[in-house]
């Protein structure tokens, strides 16, 4: 009962100072009129910045002059047409008569009769029908007085939807837009929506353009059952151009109130974005619930930036029970760092510290990722008269911690030579590098000196198909040679084995990091073909494929992990298909060199077609660890109403992990949608149920949320917003 009086309070309040974000994407039917279009004519010059054209001319000059029959007027940023015009001379004015239609800037009004005054560039129009065209505004009102660039309206409507009855209207006792500020405001003010008043205000301010201004957002709402009920009520504070934040109020009736901070900077050095929320007490664990957020990325001095990126959270569930929405790259640790860089044309110098704290409750100690405290790497890139020799050196010096796994110092070198030849017809690149690494650890000192020598080679084939396309034939080869070292005392700090795929046929080492410099006398071989049409601008086609060879085997390993004891590695081969704008084919496969083993298979089949049609099919396999099936879709159905769904099934787990089922209806100037998604939480023991209902006014307001969970679970949904 409390929560429910704390949300109808805020409610309250938010109607009497809101600010909302515009919706900018409009149908053509909504388009308001557009502006005059000049035309040659008669003109009578009046005082050398008026110019009038009509019918007839009566009057005295000096006194009174008075126009009749199709008349035209015309000043800087003005234009008027009516039946007829008055220009008195002392005090300088021009009334106008009888069918009015006047383009003001973005303002174009209709009326009955106007009155305007030059030297204080004022006018009054009576009984009028408005548009503004910059943000596809219109409506009407008793009575319209312009001063500057600001209009007030009197007795006025206000709304982007067009036609005699709008769906969604303010209705307002005296409106004015200020387009100085960008704002509207509006005095003793109601919203209706398909003709239902909704709410009634005091006063209420809303943009008519981008510009920004403090004030309570529109609410979002949603259903959830982990979180209960959800209402969130976002306050914006224009702190000054360059500072703003965004304090929410978020009400879970299972969890309790959570105030969500936002401050964001942006200054000519420095720019970045502070988040801080805090759930006191929650209802369910008893406990206070907080996550850190920064961001900061600043250029003090010329070639010179420093970054700070970091997050910390109170508990190893708040992202799982409060959800992503910062956008993390993991949902098992949340790292921070610090760096200081410098870059010039020829050197790269940069200092770094990073930790790490997990977020996955099945994650031991012992898995945890080492923190770096601190890692320092240089590269120089000396210049050569010959500009196919390259000359660089690379250093790293790290230090790495941790609570339970061995800790040390790892220092790094690694000078190169290369040589790069290429024309029209192919390429030939030779390469030189010497690692060499010291190591002082907990369990004793290491070094280790590996020379490392490759051979890059292609060519470029062509020729004009019968359908006049350009395919090429792509020949590759890439022989590596690295002497076998024994490195088994040395730890493993940050080194790993990537997945096998295409681009590692040609790596210099097998493995990332530096723990382990992989030994080699190998081979490997590919292909690729591309296929580019005459009138497209893409190419159709692209595939490859390619094997590498073992003149030895390879002896240096992870953890004394077993060697592939075969001369040869598997296949790998890559595929992309374009048939046209819409359509595209995108694959990748590894398999054995028996070809009876598929190790990983992933394939992708993308549909973006006319009129907002959107389908996407999705697998993935990997050899004893997943396989997954993914489906979809954005479909209009009828007469604006358009269908949204995902399916993403566990072929390992025989069961769905991930449902969603969504009906949007998007008019001319409104839309809603309404979306539904089933999804197995992180420990892949429970499933959490949320429902989202978001109204959207375009050009003025959106209420609720859902496009945010569309954009990430539906590939393509965002070209839609």
């Amino acid at each position: 009962m409390k929560t429910r009086l704390i949300l109808l309070q805020l409610l309250f309040v938010a109607q009497f100072f809101t600010i909302v974000r515009a919706e900018i994407e409009f149908k053509d039917a909504c388009l308001v009129q557009k502006p005059f279009s000049n035309t040659a004519a008669d003109q009578i010059p009046i005082n050398g910045e008026t110019t009038i054209e009509a019918d007839t001319v009566s009057g005295t000059q000096g006194v009174e002059l008075i126009f009749k029959g199709n008349v035209i007027l015309r000043q800087p940023d003005r234009e008027v047409r009516a039946n007829e015009v008055h220009i008195y001379e002392n005090p300088r004015r021009i009334k106008i008569i009888g069918n009015i239609s006047a383009q003001d800037q973005d303002l174009f009004v209709t009326a009955d009769q106007g009155n305007m005054q030059n030297e204080t560039n004022e006018s009054v129009f009576n009984d009028v029908e408005y548009s503004l065209g910059n943000i596809n505004a219109s409506g009407n009102a008793s009575r319209v007085s312009r001063s500057g660039n600001v209009a007030t309206l009197e007795q006025a409507t206000y709304s982007t939807c067009p036609g005699i009855n709008p769906a969604w209207q303010i209705k307002a006792e005296e409106l004015v837009l200020n387009q100085d500020t960008g704002f509207g405001s509006a005095r003793n003010a109601s919203f209706s929506f398909m003709g239902v008043p909704l709410v009634y205000t005091p006063g209420v301010s809303f943009p008519i353009s981008d510009q920004r201004k403090t004030g309570f957002l529109f609410p979002s709402m949603g259903q959830d059952s982990i979180l209960g009920l959800e209402v969130a009520l976002p306050f914006y504070w224009n702190i000054a151009p360059q500072l703003d934040a965004t304090i929410t109020p978020h009400i879970m009736t299972k969890r309790g109130l959570m105030l969500e901070n936002q401050f964001r900077y942006l200054q000519p050095k420095h720019q970045g974005v502070f988040q801080v929320n805090y759930l006191p007490d929650d209802r369910q664990v008893n406990r206070d619930r907080y996550l850190y957020s920064i961001e900061h990325y600043s250029t003090p001095l010329a070639n010179w930036s420093t970054s700070i990126v970091g997050s910390a959270v109170s508990d190893d569930d708040y992202i799982e029970d409060f959800g992503n929405d910062l956008g993390f790259v993991s949902t098992s640790f949340l790292s921070r760092s610090a760096e200081l860089r410098y870059r010039d044309l020829y050197t790269t110098f940069a200092v770094t510290t990073k930790g790490y704290q997990a977020v996955d409750p099945n994650i031991t100690n012992a898995t945890r990722p080492y923190h770096l405290l601190p890692r320092m790497t240089y590269r120089r890139k000396f210049p050569q008269q010959n500009h196919r020799l390259n000359v660089t050196v690379t250093g790293e010096y790290s230090q790495f911690t941790h609570p339970q796994r061995t800790e040390g110092e790892r220092l790094h070198v690694r000078p190169n030579l290369s040589y790069n030849y290429s024309n029209i017809s192919g390429f030939v690149r030779p390469s030189f590098s010497w690692h060499m690494s010291q190591y002082e650890t907990d369990v004793g000192s290491f070094s280790r000196s590996v020379p490392i020598f490759s051979l890059d080679s292609g060519l470029f084939f062509e020729r004009t198909t019968r359908e006049g396309a350009l395919q090429t034939l792509e020949p590759r080869i890439y022989y590596l040679y690295a002497p076998n070292r024994d490195q088994t005392g040395i730890p493993l700090f940050d080194t790993t084995e990537p997945p096998f795929g295409f681009n590692t046929l040609f790596r210099e080492n097998r493995y990332t990091g530096f723990d382990r410099i992989g030994d080699a006398n190998q081979v490997s071989i590919a292909l690729t073909t591309r296929v580019q049409e005459e009138d497209k601008s893409y190419e159709t086609l692209s595939a490859s494929i390619g094997q590498t060879l073992y003149f030895n085997d390879p002896e240096v390993t992870l953890n004394s992990a077993s060697v592939n004891p075969e001369a040869r590695s598997g296949f790998v081969a890559d595929l992309i298909y374009k048939p046209d704008a819409y359509w595209s084919l995108r694959s990748s496969l590894s398999i054995d060199s028996s070809l009876s083993d598929t190790e990983v298979f992933k394939t992708s089949v993308n549909y973006n077609g006319r009129a907002d049609q959107l389908f996407n099919l999705e697998h993935i396999y990997r050899r004893n660890e997943l396989e997954q099936t993914g489906i979809s879709a954005a479909w209009p159905i009828k007469d604006n109403w358009v269908g949204l769904g995902r399916w993403l099934y566990s072929h390992s787990d025989n069961s769905s992990i991930e449902a969603l089922v969504g009906l949007e209806y998007d008019s001319c100037c409104w839309k809603i949608r309404a979306v539904a998604e089933r999804h197995i939480n992180d420990t892949g023991t429970d499933f959490e149920n949320t429902f989202y209902l978001q109204l959207l006014f375009k050009g003025l307001a959106s209420i609720g949320k859902g496009s945010e969970i569309l954009q990430k679970e539906i590939t393509g949904y965002e070209t839609f917003e």
